[in-house]
């Protein structure tokens, strides 16, 4: 497959995978928690309602047995959420009581937060 026809396959699906979860509303409390989440390595937006999912958590061991978080994209994928792309610390507790992910297919993690911040 040439690289420019996979290139336009890649970003005719990102819209589709970047859809709101259904039923969602844009201007809800929640979705104003979603926008109000900044990314702890680089600062700005980790997007919003549209790119954050819940997800399922589990810890492994990485190569050396350190212990290392990882989660399931929307595909059900399982990727490595980097120590630098946790929020320990949201500004408000996570409305939704879901792990969630902020992942993109041409990005990968964004941003992860825990269900329940103790």
């Amino acid at each position: 497959m040439k690289p420019s026809l996979l290139l336009a396959l890649v970003l005719a699906a990102a819209p589709a995978l970047a859809a709101p979860p259904p039923g969602s509303d844009p201007n809800s409390p929640t979705a104003q928690w979603f926008r109000s989440l900044e990314r702890p390595d680089f600062g700005g937006s980790c997007c919003d309602l549209s790119d954050g999912r819940p997800t399922t958590i589990r810890y492994t061991r990485d190569k050396d047995g350190n212990r290392q978080l990882e989660a399931t994209t929307p595909d059900g994928t399982w990727v490595i959420v980097p120590e630098s792309k946790i929020i320990y610390r949201p500004p408000t507790p996570n409305p939704t009581g879901h792990d969630l992910l902020f992942w993109l297919p041409n990005v990968g993690v964004m941003c992860f937060v825990f269900g329940v911040q103790s």
